[in-house]
């Protein structure tokens, strides 16, 4: 079960004969979160915004991809990012941190603070990405979201909206790569995950289901798993005819055996 559509997830049905079901609809309680692509890895173009839902009593996440500086990397850490906060939102602003480095009783308590709006701000890693239900917390913002998968930062905007408030997430990035901004435009104008996820597979590619790559499309003679999803589904289902009925077909399908046979000798 994925709660979240992959591009690996819909490659492993593509090339294999796997029963699925997919429930396509929403939670009935499910607010809509707006997107926001900013073309800016700093809170400074929306810095009104942020107060202003934090005057209205707003809950936000900051979401960093690593926890501390590293030179080599250059992004955004929530040591660094959480200091920049302290020193530049009204001294009224309660601020906290949660990261994989702390123990998990300092997590829970760090969240325990946070649900009960005792911290106003939660400056994080992506250990929030699953199993947080704040309905109170209804802002994100995501740095160096270019660094992230499309899959990823749809679960991770997902964890606000989650009460009677609109959730609003914003995708922070300083990349003028063009492949990039494409996924993240992808976000911004939609939140279908299955949509996503089928976007996710054109741009990035599956990878290999058997491999290690995680990424890119598998080499094919003629066809491109990706824009040739029909013909794909269509050979399925001829070759489960086939095998089903091999007894009609066995002197063709001992032929092709042979073939490959000899082309992997070759």
């Amino acid at each position: 079960m994925s709660a979240t559509p992959i591009p690996r997830t819909l490659a492993a049905v593509l090339f294999n004969d796997l029963n699925i079901s997919t429930i396509t609809s929403y939670h009935a309680s499910k607010q809509k979160i707006e997107t926001r692509l900013i073309q800016s890895n700093s809170i400074k173009p929306i810095y009104d915004t942020l107060i202003e839902r934090l005057n209205q009593n707003d809950q936000i996440y900051f979401v960093c991809p690593s926890i501390e500086f590293d030179e080599n990397r250059l992004v955004k850490s929530v040591d660094q990012i959480y200091h920049a906060l302290v020193k530049g939102l009204p001294k009224n602003i309660r601020i906290g941190m949660l990261h994989g480095k702390l123990s998990q009783d300092e997590k829970d308590k760090v969240l325990q603070s946070f649900l009960e709006h005792k911290i106003d701000c939660l400056v994080t890693t992506t250990v929030i990405e699953v199993g947080v239900n704040v309905q109170t917390a209804n802002t994100m913002v995501i740095y160096d979201s270019d660094r992230f998968g499309l899959s990823q930062l749809h679960q991770l905007r997902g964890r606000v909206g989650r009460g009677s408030v609109e959730g609003l997430c914003f995708l922070l990035t300083d990349s003028e790569d063009e492949l990039s901004l494409e996924r993240l435009k992808v976000l911004e104008n939609s939140q279908d995950g299955f949509e996503i996820a089928n976007k996710d597979l054109e741009l990035r590619g599956p990878g290999e289901i058997f491999g290690l790559k995680q990424s890119g499309i598998p080499s094919f003679l003629i066809a491109n798993v990706v824009l040739d999803q029909a013909i794909l589904v269509t050979a399925q289902k001829d070759s489960i005819d086939i095998v089903s009925k091999q007894n009609q077909f066995k002197d063709w399908i001992d032929y092709c055996l042979k073939d490959l046979e000899n082309q992997r000798m070759d």
